[in-house]
C-alpha cells in the first residue's frame, strides 16, 4: 500500500474484495509516515485470517483516529503484533479490537493511551494463544463495557489488572 503524496484512505475488508482471503503480508511503506487523518480503523483487518505479517507498521499513524472497533478480528494467523507505536489518546471504542487472533502469541500494547476509551468489550476474546499481555498503564477510568475482554484467553500466565478503575464500568 502506499497513501500517496496528498491523500491517505481507509481500507477495510469490504474494499478487498474477494481477495482478503489470500492475504498473507501487509506492508506499510514511508509514504503512511505523513498520513495522520483517519478517523477510524474500524474492520481494518477484519476476517484476513491469513495476514502473519505486518511489516512497517510503526509507519502506519493513527493519532486522529477514535475507532478501531474489531481492527484485527479473527486474524487468526497472526503470531506477533508490536502496536507500540499506535497513538491511540484519540480512541474511544476498542471493542473486539483483536477478538479471534487465536495464534496470537505476543501483543504489544503498552504505549497505548486508553484515557478516553468507553468500550472495551472483548478486545481480546479467543486469543487463546497470548500468554501475556502489558496493560498496566491502561486508565479505563471512563470505560463501561468490559464484558468478555479476556473470554476463552486460556494461554495467559500473567495479568496485571492493578491499574484499572471500574468505576463506570456496568458490564463485565
Amino acid at each position: 500500500w502506499s497513501a500517496g503524496e496528498k491523500q491517505c484512505f481507509h481500507i477495510s475488508s469490504a474494499t478487498w474484495g474477494s481477495y482478503y482471503n489470500d492475504i498473507t503480508t501487509i506492508v506499510f511503506d514511508d509514504s503512511f509516515a505523513n498520513c495522520t487523518t483517519l478517523p477510524s480503523t474500524a474492520l481494518m483487518f477484519y476476517e484476513c485470517s491469513k495476514i502473519s505479517d505486518i511489516i512497517g507498521i510503526e509507519n502506519f499513524k493513527t493519532d486522529n483516529v477514535k475507532d478501531m472497533t474489531e481492527m484485527f478480528m479473527h486474524c487468526s494467523s497472526l503470531t506477533y503484533l508490536d502496536l507500540s507505536n499506535f497513538n491511540t489518546a484519540n480512541v474511544t471504542n476498542m471493542y473486539y479490537m483483536f477478538y479471534g487472533c487465536s495464534a496470537l502469541t505476543r501483543l504489544d500494547v503498552s504505549n497505548f493511551k486508553t484515557d478516553n476509551v468507553t468500550n472495551m468489550y472483548g478486545m481480546f476474546c479467543r486469543c487463546s494463544s497470548l500468554t501475556d499481555v502489558n496493560i498496566r498503564n491502561f486508565n479505563t477510568r471512563k470505560v463501561t463495557g468490559m464484558s468478555n475482554m479476556f473470554y476463552e484467553c486460556s494461554s495467559l500466565t500473567s495479568l496485571d489488572l492493578s491499574s484499572f478503575n471500574t468505576q463506570s464500568v456496568n458490564d463485565m
